[in-house]
């Protein structure tokens, strides 16, 4: 796992400093960057809050603002949150522990949001709560 994610920290690095490039941003580079912040940071409200807005301001930066989702990132973010068994946790050990992080995100979003909320437009602007269930 960890040679396929080689670049996965120079990544890290450049969403802090907000150099990030577009093409470097895909499903398991917003996943490592997530993880990677809420291990630095510590506190996951404050983690998630840093992390949405970089997120959110990278797609204003690359004229994409619509492909931001509040409730996408939100649901996510804390998903993997409780998930993390522990700060001493590797990267690769998380990832292969949570590999439906990675291949299926839209049936772990399905099993907490109905097709229509996370289609609507406040759901794309603000964090909803799931509406079948399924915890924060």
């Amino acid at each position: 796992m960890e040679s396929i994610d080689s670049h996965l920290p120079q990544v890290y690095k450049d969403f802090r400093v907000g150099t990030l490039r577009e093409d470097m941003l895909d499903h398991a580079a917003h996943v490592y960057c997530a993880w990677a912040l809420l291990r630095e940071n510590g506190h996951p409200d404050s983690a998630h809050r840093e992390f949405a807005a970089r997120i959110r301001d990278y797609t204003i930066a690359w004229g994409a603002a619509a492909k931001f989702h509040a409730t996408v990132t939100h649901a996510l973010f804390f998903i993997m949150v409780h998930r993390v068994r522990s700060t001493n946790e590797t990267w690769a050990e998380f990832r292969a522990a949570n590999d439906d992080l990675f291949t299926d995100a839209r049936a772990l979003l399905a099993a907490r949001y109905s097709p229509e909320l996370l289609a609507s437009d406040r759901a794309r602007r603000q964090v909803m709560a799931p509406d079948l269930g399924g915890g924060r």
